[in-house]
């Protein structure tokens, strides 16, 4: 590219070459490509309907406007909610870090013998670590 290309008109600096697209750039710009074709496509395959969607804006409103104001139970009865939850709370700490002692002492190579308890309790620990919160308390 000739250098008089190149060159501002108001300042006569040189105007740096643009950069080439890099192989990420190209790949960044597929991949929004695609994700944008992939949600056009489960709008069209769920059936989804715009223009009823911004019909029913009202309806949504509607709904907001029903959740305010907020009706707070009285103080007393919030209260006690409130020291039920943390008793709960405590009582889960407690009890999960007792279960926890016994399958850390039978993970552990110094104070177990048989390969297989160990193994299993390796497994539990990696299987309860895997697994979210919010599943396990849904499960139990």
């Amino acid at each position: 590219m000739s250098t008089a290309l190149n060159t501002s008109l108001a300042t006569g600096t040189e105007i740096p070459a643009r950069p080439r697209s890099s192989f990420s750039g190209v790949a960044a710009g597929l991949v929004l490509f695609l994700l944008c074709a992939a949600g056009i496509w489960s709008i069209d395959s769920l059936g989804i309907n715009i223009p009823t969607l911004v019909n029913s804006f009202d309806n949504a409103v509607n709904f907001i406007g029903r959740m305010f104001p907020l009706d707070f139970p009285p103080l007393g009865e919030s209260v006690a909610l409130i020291v039920e939850t943390l008793a709960i709370v405590f009582l889960a700490t407690l009890l999960s870090v007792v279960l926890s002692i016994p399958v850390a002492l039978m993970a552990a190579r110094t104070t177990t013998r048989g390969r297989f308890s160990q193994g299993t309790a390796r497994a539990l620990i990696v299987l309860a670590r895997a697994i979210p919160d919010l599943v396990l308390a849904i499960v139990f």
